[in-house]
């Protein structure tokens, strides 16, 4: 699950394009940020991926990508042309398939290939029918499938793709967007799939008389409350239309870090665009682990901030080089807890501050902010002297306010279900029982 948008120039005070993304999945999946270098190849070579024979290309372009340890593929990244790509999985009510690409393959295949928002949905939509894409359950496997929806960015345009088993449909967006694991395209489409509108009538979906609804024909009923989507999306909107005079980037994050006015523990679908795990089973996968924010523009390089870490609401929105060079982000968490790490120091903070939201997050939430200004644009600086740096501040600081908090009583009122389901996944994910 997550959200993502894209606020285009029209609706933005510098007149640039500003994409943002939040990447939920199960707590206790790392995300780390890398680079990864472009390569030559033999055009005519073939590789194996998730089980599929993919094509490769001639070269493959320089690309940053956030994604899982271990795990080939990401839910978002950005390449050397400054081409932007986020995935949210999407409820349909298509059969599983069980053959075919992860979402994720297909994030890092497309910014391999694309040196443009409208390559790269090509490669997209080429990939999707060539190999096929593998479904996701929802809670169970008897329930309804998650297939991928895409939003594919450049300086220029931007591109939605709604997929649904071999189905897709695509449009240029004339408009800012923000989706949340929900189709968005309807009749509006300015590209479809051959067959679609054939199956959804056969299946009793649509009508030969009329033009498609991809997203009324596809989405599974109660896709909007078994996801949470419509109100996070309600949510980020709202943030990103209530600009008041604020710079974008004050707004892309204020969009990310929104809870909507829940807490943590508040419901049973995940309705913040912060997510919280919690143990309603719709739930138990809906932790926000990874945050990111790119401004493009037709006449400066494009400017990279991520957190690299869980709960955006308690971390530090950092810059990324996104010229060549280290990108100093400290030691690669590890699958499972490690002191080291700026993922993992974080999520024991993380949890931490969940014994007792409101409290804790006051404790250590003036040096964090500090932290936060030293990486905020001023003016036309988009990345100020030695922000760079804050990744490692970020992590050694994390080592100053642990005691903060540690030292704070625990909420009195805390559930007892979301409480138990923390300490469980505190065992799953090997933390030492002393901590």
């Amino acid at each position: 699950m997550g959200d993502s948008f894209v606020v285009l120039p029209k609706d933005t005070m510098d007149g640039a394009i500003w994409f943002g993304k939040n990447c939920t999945r199960t707590p206790g999946e790392p995300q780390w940020m890398e680079w990864l270098a472009a390569a030559e190849h033999d055009a005519e070579e073939v590789f194996e991926l998730s089980g599929v024979q993919v094509p490769q290309v001639a070269r493959t372009h320089r690309l940053l990508l956030s994604r899982i340890v271990g795990q080939w593929g990401g839910d978002m990244g950005c390449n050397e042309h400054g081409v932007m790509i986020s995935r949210e999985t999407v409820l349909t009510r298509m059969p599983a398939q069980e053959d075919g690409l992860r979402g994720e393959d297909l994030v890092r295949l497309a910014l391999e290939r694309g040196a443009s928002a409208k390559e790269a949905l090509e490669h997209l939509i080429r990939l999707l029918t060539e190999c096929g894409q593998k479904s996701e359950c929802f809670v169970h496997p008897k329930m309804y499938t998650l297939y991928n929806a895409f939003l594919v960015v450049d300086k220029h345009e931007a591109y939605i793709l709604d997929t649904a088993g071999e189905h897709w449909a695509a449009k240029r967006l004339r408009t800012s967007l923000s989706f949340s694991n929900m189709m968005t395209i309807h009749d509006d489409y300015d590209f479809l799939s051959e067959g679609a509108h054939i199956d959804a009538c056969q299946r009793g979906w649509s009508s030969s008389a009329e033009r498609l609804d991809f997203s009324k024909s596809f989405s599974a009923p109660m896709a909007a409350s078994l996801t949470g989507g419509q109100i996070r999306r309600s949510c980020t909107t709202f943030r990103l239309k209530d600009y008041r005079g604020r710079p974008d980037w004050d707004v892309c994050v204020a969009a990310l870090t929104e809870h909507g006015g829940f807490s943590p523990a508040d419901g049973w679908s995940v309705e913040m665009p912060c997510a919280h795990a919690s143990w309603w089973p719709t739930r138990q996968k809906g932790q926000t682990n990874a945050s990111m924010i790119c401004r493009l523009s037709t006449e400066e390089a494009p400017a990279v901030w991520a957190t690299g870490t869980s709960s955006p609401c308690l971390s530090v929105f950092k810059p990324i080089p996104f010229e060549e060079g280290v990108f100093a982000a400290g030691p690669v968490p590890g699958e499972r807890y490690d002191a080291d790490s700026l993922f993992w120091r974080h999520e024991r903070m993380h949890r931490l501050v969940l014994e007792n939201y409101i409290i804790h997050k006051r404790m250590y939430q003036k040096e964090r902010e500090a932290l936060q200004a030293l990486c905020r644009p001023a003016g036309d600086v988009l990345v100020p002297e030695g922000s760079y740096d804050a990744w490692e501040q970020h992590r050694q600081l994390l080592l100053d306010w642990f005691p903060l908090v540690e030292t704070t009583p625990r909420e009195l009122w805390l559930p007892r279900p979301f409480d138990l389901f923390w300490k469980r996944q505190k065992h799953i994910d090997g933390f030492p029982a002393t901590i």
